[in-house]
């Protein structure tokens, strides 16, 4: 994250030293030019880091992202910079076991004389279950999703059991391999929220001809918008307000029109806007 100016006269700790940070000056001025403000290292490389992890973005790059170096979409949005900042630090407290969140297990380990030992041709996963050896020591409570999650191309929690194949699980290890990360509550979310995505998609479709001049290429940006940054908690406020809210009872053309203006002051990044290969900044071009 900082360069450091190399002591010469063996005096200077390396803490002490005159640093900066670890990006171009190209970078730094498109980001201050976009936000209207420098944002200091640590909120970019937490804001870099929620884009990587994003569901979506490993999704829709997966092509892409297997030839070429991760491309990072910059907003003007400060909001939104500021609560995708949020998000990468939390994700980095996690990945870096700091979190209060480790704290609490979503799974049960249940020792059956196996000696928590990793045998070949295991783990096995079953109905919430995964068992890692054939007397049945197994971990209970692991939802699907967790299970078959990838990174890379590799199921993250099988492939951390499997690498550990013929050696014994000490009890720290049995029970975080597969701790609460709030998994359960994220998903659910987005199941909601897909939901509610669907149903206006549902309203818009009875239009026939669209109010206040607007296109329908608009429209279906609009929806796109939605769909893409549909883990963000304000796209979560404007889908609860309309669907669910006092604007669900707007009338069909005051609903169309309201709804594009609530979206567009999001400033939402457009699917087009986010493609890897008009992304105007790539990682190699932000370090130095």
């Amino acid at each position: 994250m900082y360069l450091y100016t190399d002591a010469t006269d063996g005096q200077v700790l390396a803490l002490e030293q005159p640093c900066r940070p670890n990006f171009s000056q190209k970078f730094l001025n498109t980001i201050t030019t976009k936000l209207g403000y420098t944002p200091t290292p640590e909120a970019i490389i937490y804001y870099i880091y929620a884009i990587f992890h994003s569901p979506t973005y490993r999704t829709r790059y997966t092509e892409f992202l297997k030839i070429d170096f991760p491309r990072v979409p910059l907003t003007s949005n400060n909001e939104l910079f500021q609560q995708l900042a949020n998000y990468g630090e939390e994700l980095v407290s996690l990945h870096l076991m700091k979190s209060l969140q480790l704290d609490n297990f979503i799974t049960k380990f249940v020792e059956n004389d196996g000696n928590n030992l990793v045998d070949v041709g295991h783990p096995k996963y079953n109905q919430d279950a995964v068992t890692i050896n054939r007397k049945g020591d197994k971990s209970t409570g692991v939802p699907e999703e967790v299970w078959k999650f990838q990174i890379g191309g590799y199921q993250v929690c099988q492939k951390w059991l499997k690498v550990r194949k013929g050696r014994q699980l000490i009890d720290d290890i049995k029970n975080n391999w597969a701790v609460k990360l709030q998994q359960e509550e994220t998903l659910e979310n987005l199941n909601v929220t897909s939901e509610r995505i669907n149903s206006i998609k549902k309203r818009l479709k009875k239009f026939d001809s669209l109010p206040g001049g607007l296109e329908p290429i608009t429209v279906k940006n609009i929806i796109k918008k939605l769909s893409v940054w549909k883990e963000l908690k304000q796209v979560h406020k404007l889908l609860c307000e309309y669907t669910e809210g006092s604007k669900a009872n707007l009338d069909d053309e005051t609903f169309l029109v309201q709804l594009v203006q609530d979206t567009d002051k999001l400033n939402l990044i457009t699917n087009d806007g986010i493609k890897p290969t008009s992304l105007r900044v790539s990682l190699a071009a932000i370090l130095t």
